[in-house]
């Protein structure tokens, strides 16, 4: 009977010990929520579509899961307040894709882009000749990405190959059935 009770106790504590950090990782408070729908909305540009790639806001979501990180409603509102302005901006200079961007467009997002970084206690550098943005908390690199707006929507580009490649053929098939005699008169 002691070994029964004492194994129930050892798998409770078990059970216990397991449950409660599983619950606090990955958690997300609403405000963190907000801003990942935020994160995640796109702006029309002339009628193309820009928004953030999967990669950088999924960087974004796992370093808000962070133990310790909670973002707070004035950092939300701070944050958000500086990606409408960032799409207004993006709007309002006619910016389609980022290989488009000036140097003097890029400094200007990018004080959007620290004002919202220094909303949570990052910094951010960009390195206009290769176009990466690196942010840091404090002295540690936390992020670097290289290509900050997605183009989204159909883009024609493959069809017009595949479909120049297979005419090529076809005009080849053609040519050496005609060489070899091979339609029937």
């Amino acid at each position: 009977m002691k070994k029964l009770i004492s194994s129930l106790l050892i798998v409770c504590l078990l059970v216990i010990t397991t449950i409660t950090p599983t619950w606090a990782v990955g958690y997300l408070n609403d405000n963190e929520k907000e801003l990942l729908v935020a994160l995640k909305s796109t702006v029309k540009v002339d009628g193309a579509t820009l928004c953030l790639q999967a990669a950088d806001i999924n960087t974004a979501e796992n370093y808000m899961m962070q133990d310790g990180f909670d973002l707070t409603t004035e950092q939300k509102n701070i944050i958000i307040n500086n990606i409408e302005a960032t799409k207004a901006y993006l709007q309002a200079n006619h910016i389609k894709d980022f290989s488009s961007i000036t140097r003097k467009q890029a400094y200007d997002i990018l004080v959007f882009l620290q004002a919202a970084a220094n909303a949570i206690g990052l910094t951010v550098k960009l390195n206009a000749a290769d176009r990466t943005i690196s942010f840091y908390d404090g002295d540690k690199l936390v992020y670097v990405t290289t290509q900050v707006i997605k183009r989204t929507g159909y883009d024609i580009t493959q069809t017009v190959v595949i479909g120049a490649g297979l005419v090529v053929v076809l005009l080849g098939a053609g040519y050496y059935a005609k060489k070899k005699h091979l339609f029937a008169k």
